[in-house]
């Protein structure tokens, strides 16, 4: 599978699990003119994973990148490796529906970025 068919596999089975999942689009997401910044951008800080709020019944791994938005919304899902379909949109309804995070911010003002990450997460310790 070319890099392109892979890009084309994961932007597909995200629209199937954000649409199944009732979200938005990126382009819904994100303002037209936000600038989006990569998580590891100089005087930006990333994205702090909040919680997972759902069932703990998916099993697996994998490497994403998520686009989060300066509400700290998910709006997009990649996936750097070939996953099952089904499963990919298992995880990614999950995640659009139960995951939360605070937004990555610079200058102290929130801001949309991409944020790599692998799933299962750290959980964090309860705050």
């Amino acid at each position: 599978m070319s890099s392109f068919q892979y890009l084309l596999f994961a932007t597909t089975v995200l629209s199937l699990a954000t649409l199944s999942a009732g979200t938005t689009t990126r382009d819904e997401c994100t303002a037209k003119d936000e600038t989006i910044y990569h998580a590891d951008a100089e005087n930006v800080v990333p994205p702090v994973f909040i919680r997972d709020e759902g069932p703990d019944d998916i099993r697996g791994s994998a490497r994403l990148e998520l686009l989060i938005n300066a509400q700290g919304k998910i709006c997009s899902i990649q996936f750097f490796e070939r996953v099952d379909r089904e499963w990919a949109k298992k995880l990614g309804e999950h995640i659009v529906l139960y995951w939360k995070f605070k937004p990555a911010t610079r200058e102290g003002k929130p801001v949309a970025a991409f944020f790599p990450m692998n799933f299962p997460p750290v959980r964090p310790k309860n705050r």
